[in-house]
């Protein structure tokens, strides 16, 4: 057999034209750059997210702190009265916790009354740390939440 024959009887593999691999390589390109971009951006937004509503847990934590202080003559505030701070939000999460035991603990429904939650329901809140960064914890049924804590005047 010549070498011509044998040429011919290996098949040619049909190259593709300039203009297909240029659009493989753009759409290709034009992904990763669309990832990239998307990931940065979800990252981004959800640091900035989560600073906002940390700003506003600690001003939170701050009301129902000054709130829940004592009254001039002394006579100590009944119930949950912490969380009615003029500000709350509905849906905000409060508990007093006195000799490392929760006295009281509820949370802010929509029309700003204050639904009791039990000791044991939010018994994580103990391990949170005083005067630090928020923390994610469960917290039961209700869910998770963004906690700070902060101690008040009267060292609760």
């Amino acid at each position: 057999m010549s070498d011509r024959s044998q040429r011919n009887a290996v098949p040619q593999r049909r190259r593709r034209s300039l203009r297909l691999r240029l659009i493989v390589v753009l759409v290709t390109l034009l992904a990763l750059v669309s990832a990239t971009i998307g990931v940065v951006t979800v990252v981004s937004l959800r640091g900035f997210l989560i600073g906002r509503l940390d700003s506003s847990l600690v001003a939170a934590g701050g009301r129902s702190a000054i709130a829940g202080d004592h009254t001039p003559d002394g006579d100590e505030q009944k119930g949950n009265n912490f969380l009615l701070a003029p500000g709350q939000a509905s849906g905000t999460l409060g508990a007093r916790i006195r000799s490392g035991t929760i006295d009281q603990a509820g949370v802010l429904d929509d029309d700003g009354s204050i639904m009791n939650v039990s000791a044991s329901a939010v018994s994580a809140l103990l391990t949170v740390p005083v005067g630090e960064k928020p923390h994610t914890f469960q917290v039961g049924s209700l869910g998770e939440f963004r906690v700070v804590a902060v101690r008040s005047s009267d060292g609760d």
